[in-house]
């Protein structure tokens, strides 16, 4: 029921010609989907303010119309750390928020009254433009389906707000000049073509992940040939959603290297590791030719990326029992690296843009080989980043391609050694481990594979339980996503530490965000270890070595 009410809001929304149209369909359709009382939407105002768009419910009067953003209450606290805020009745209210006089959308609670309510952010492009507040005259526990349905609202919302608001800016700026509404109207073609296929990028790996998975539940005998197909898909995603996520912090100027000597040997072969996967399926005979003694200037994850997409493009586009080579040597003050394959090669029409950011070659239907088109361009810029440079040959359609890398080069200077994995230590003693995340699905797997490995987990999804569980059985380590509702897991770890007992608790924070600036908040924070989801197994095999 309420997936069909969603298709029917996301219809509307996108099709509300105005702001005022787009909150008065989501609030209506919002309170009625939860039997609410007061539905409103607010968004950032000029002053630092939420100013109110429109609601239900409620007459607005001059105190509801304008809420501060900084203000103590659920939604201004939801807007400032674009997190939704759930509270189930008044005491719990009046608990979270002590130093409040003006209640629920500035309107002091009566002793009366039993209220629950739903304060959800509207986030678009970098961050709030506003909020959303659902409330009831009773007290109410929402419920999984409740919190999705009305996180779905608010984000798309957002979306229909952001896009109102380019359309906008997009009119003022191109009323008057023909060629600038042309421009205008070949981005939006070009935003659409990326959009649909990001879309089918997406769903090329999850295919795949839910047949397996089925085939998983239908087989009892063994499901190997199963669990590598999820394995690559996974790998594939993963790689699509870490360019993405690259190709956007370059394209802001916050991308941050750590540069170093590197002796790029083991470089080399810790990117291959990476991309052996697909070099196996394929069944590519692979040569390598890098000097021992070849040292570059350079951030070393980066490169293992650099490296490691240009062999994954060159499997990609070779076809089954192919060659691929790796070779590098010194020119000068550089380091020439090569990447050869006999594959499909490159039309001389497609060179000179083939780094350009979404260029494709062959856009037939099935797709079978393609991409995003962000693998080289990733690849350009890392390079450039690093004061080196780029190149891409092919002698034409069939006849494979080479794409060069020159690389700054260190001579006379000792090479920083690539740490190994370090192995998981079978004498490791069991350990208590708290897991809390209010993804249910996440926190479940990820103490099923802890107790896989020997410990002893118990899960929670949000600082109430888990604060519970700690003062009952004390852990011995804490892994904490960060996003948790209303007591954030900055805030949650600060009390766990407050626990009798408990001040010296190893903390590890769990957290989609891994630039430099997220480590170094949450080393300020006082959180011994940086997890970026998704967390495996090896990444608890890298953790629990170092623990010990």
């Amino acid at each position: 029921m309420r997936v069909r009410r969603l298709q029917e809001v996301i219809a509307k929304a996108v099709a509300a010609p105005t702001h005022v149209e787009v909150a008065r369909v989501v609030v209506e359709e919002g309170v009625a989907a939860i039997g609410g009382w007061i539905g409103a939407l607010w968004l950032i105002g000029a002053d630092a303010t939420l100013e109110l768009v429109h609601c239900v419910g409620v007459d607005p009067g001059r105190r509801f119309r304008r809420v501060p953003l900084a203000s103590d209450s659920p939604l201004a606290l939801a807007v400032r750390t674009a997190t939704p805020v759930w509270i189930g009745s008044r005491t719990e209210y009046v608990a979270a928020f002590p130093q409040s006089d003006q209640g629920y959308g500035e309107r002091a609670p009566k002793e009366s009254d039993e209220i629950a309510c739903a304060c959800l952010p509207l986030v678009a492009g970098d961050g709030p433009i506003g909020g959303l507040m659902f409330a009831l005259r009773k007290e109410h526990d929402f419920t999984d389906d409740e919190r999705t349905f009305l996180v779905s609202i608010a984000s798309q919302c957002a979306f229909s707000m952001e896009r109102l608001r380019l359309l906008e800016s997009m009119s003022r700026l191109y009323a008057t000049e023909a060629v600038a509404r042309r421009d205008a109207e070949a981005a939006s073609r070009a935003k659409d073509e990326f959009l649909a296929l990001l879309g089918h990028e997406l769903r090329n790996p999850l295919a795949p992940i839910v047949t397996a998975l089925s085939l998983m539940k239908l087989r009892r005998g063994d499901h190997e040939r199963e669990r590598a197909v999820i394995e690559r898909q996974i790998h594939h995603l993963v790689r699509l959603v870490d360019d993405l996520l690259d190709i956007s912090r370059i394209t802001r100027g916050h991308l941050q290297l750590a540069r170093s000597a590197i002796a790029l040997a083991p470089v080399v072969k810790q990117a291959i590791e990476g991309a052996l996967p697909l070099v196996q399926q394929r069944a590519h005979l692979l040569t390598i030719d890098v000097p021992s003694d070849l040292v570059v200037d350079a951030d070393v994850h980066r490169l293992t990326q650099v490296i490691g997409n240009l062999l994954a493009n060159a499997a990609k586009y070779t076809p089954d029992g192919g060659t691929l080579a790796v070779t590098a040597r010194g020119e000068g003050d550089m380091v020439c690296i090569s990447v050869t394959d006999n594959g499909v090669g490159i039309a001389p029409s497609l060179l000179p843009q083939v780094f350009d950011m979404f260029v494709q070659g062959d856009r037939s239907l099935d797709r079978s080989e393609g991409g995003l088109g962000l693998g080289l361009a990733l690849v350009k810029n890392l390079v450039e980043h690093h004061g080196g440079r780029v190149a891409a040959s092919s002698q034409g359609p069939g006849l494979g391609s080479t794409f060069t890398v020159w690389w700054p080069r260190v001579q006379g200077a000792h090479a920083k050694a690539i740490s190994s994995q370090p192995p998981l230590d079978a004498r490791l003693r069991p350990l208590r481990v708290l897991v809390v995340d209010d993804n249910v699905d996440a926190a479940n797997t990820l103490g099923e594979l802890l107790r896989v490995l020997g410990h002893d987990p118990v899960v929670a999804h949000d600082a109430k339980a888990a604060l519970a569980i700690a003062r009952d059985k004390p852990p011995e380590l804490a892994l904490v996503d960060l996003g948790l509702p209303v007591v954030d897991g900055f805030e949650l770890v600060a009390r766990l530490r407050a626990v009798p007992g408990l001040a010296e608790l190893p903390a590890v924070a769990v957290t989609g965000y891994g630039q430099a600036s997220d480590r170094a908040r949450t080393t300020a924070a006082g959180f011994d270890r940086h997890l970026v989801k998704p967390v495996g197994l090896a990444d608890l095999r890298i953790l629990f070595a170092s623990l010990a």
